[in-house]
C-alpha cells in the first residue's frame, strides 16, 4: 500500500551547509537561553522576527501576545528565565521547505525548568517548534517561530509565575 506522500515527495533537497546553518539558528535560540547569552539568543532572529507562544501560555494558564522583534522577544524570554535554572534540548529538526533564501522547518524541543536557589519548583515541557527562516549571506535566521505545546509535567508556575495548571 502506498502512502499519500511518497518518500521522494517528502524529501526536501537541502545542501549540508544550509541544513547545518538552519539547525544553528535553533541552537542559538536554545543555547542563548541556557547560557544567559542575550547576544547569542538575539542572533537567532531576523530584524522582523515574531515568536508565538500564545497556545502554550493558554494551556499553562497565562495570556500573552505574539512577541515582535529580537529585542522584545529577548526582553520577554529573559525576564521569564531570570529566576530559573533551565536547559533546552532541540532535536528532530526537519526542513520542510527550502528555496535557498527562505526555508521552513520543525523541531522538537524539550525544556527543564527549576526555580533558582533551591529548585523548589520544577517543570518539564515538550514543544513542537514551527520555524520560518531566511538567509542573509551564509547565515540563516528565524523570521517566525510558533511554539506548540505537546505536554508538560509538574508546575506551570515554575516557568510562568502566576500561571495555573
Amino acid at each position: 500500500m502506498e502512502s499519500a506522500i511518497s518518500r521522494r515527495e517528502a524529501w526536501i533537497e537541502v545542501d549540508a551547509e544550509d541544513r547545518a546553518e538552519i539547525a544553528d539558528a535553533l541552537h542559538r535560540f536554545c543555547a542563548g537561553q541556557d547560557r544567559r547569552d542575550r547576544e547569542l539568543f538575539e542572533s537567532a532572529f531576523s530584524a522582523q522576527a515574531t515568536l508565538d507562544f500564545i497556545g502554550p501560555a493558554l494551556r499553562l494558564g497565562a495570556r500573552i501576545e505574539v512577541f515582535k522583534g529580537p529585542a522584545a522577544i529577548a526582553d520577554t524570554i529573559f525576564s521569564v528565565i531570570a529566576a530559573l535554572d533551565s536547559t533546552r534540548t532541540g532535536t528532530n529538526l526537519r526542513v520542510t521547505k527550502n528555496d535557498g533564501v527562505r526555508a521552513s522547518a520543525f523541531a522538537l524541543v524539550e525544556a527543564q525548568h527549576v526555580t533558582s536557589g533551591g529548585h523548589a519548583r520544577r517543570q518539564a515541557i515538550k514543544h513542537i517548534y514551527l520555524l520560518e527562516l531566511s538567509r542573509t549571506g551564509r547565515v540563516w535566521s528565524i523570521d517566525r517561530m510558533k511554539i506548540n505545546l505537546v505536554w508538560f509535567s509538574s508546575e506551570p508556575a515554575a516557568m510562568l509565575p502566576g500561571a495555573g495548571g
